[in-house]
């Protein structure tokens, strides 16, 4: 499962859906995310773009059985 407390932790912020995806696998679609209303910066690829606030109950299970 995804925490977005640790990802802060390692990444200094919020990271966008493909980050998530290259670095937990887990295949997150645009559906399976709720974003920021603006666009921010990643954190990760350092792109701004949107970024994931949280994910819906889908995203979750698809975190849990990658």
């Amino acid at each position: 499962m995804i925490d977005f407390t640790q990802i802060k932790k390692e990444y200094g912020g919020l990271v966008c859906r493909a980050c998530l995806n290259a670095e937990h696998g887990a295949k997150l679609t645009p559906k399976d995310c709720i974003y920021y209303s603006k666009q921010k910066k990643c954190a990760r690829c350092r792109v701004v773009k949107h970024v994931v606030q949280k994910l819906r109950f889908s995203g979750t299970l698809k975190t849990l059985f990658k």
